[in-house]
């Protein structure tokens, strides 16, 4: 019997470790001509409240039909730090 319950709890820990990532975004425009507000994991990104003012952001979703597709959110931003902009992608397959 622990010799099966060891064995679950492995194949329980490997199935999680296959998980692939999926932040939880939010995306909040109070006026279309504003700069729209980015939060990832429920932390503020993208601002000038964070060192990272919003460049562009293109958002690419398209429905699945049967099968699963890259779906992602394409941000760029100024580092202030460094002086120039970066270009972060979040998708559901990966993340850069």
């Amino acid at each position: 019997m622990h010799a099966n319950l060891i064995k679950k709890m492995r194949n329980a820990n490997q199935s999680k470790c296959r998980r692939i990532y999926q932040p939880h975004i939010r995306i909040e425009i109070d006026d279309i001509r504003d700069v729209p507000v980015v939060y990832v994991d429920g932390k503020r990104r993208f601002s000038i409240d964070t060192d990272e003012p919003l460049a562009s952001l293109v958002y690419d979703w398209h429905t699945d039909e049967g099968q699963e597709v890259r779906k992602s959110l394409d941000v760029e931003y100024y580092d202030l730090k460094a002086m120039q902009v970066v270009r972060q992608t979040i998708s559901n397959m990966y993340r850069s």
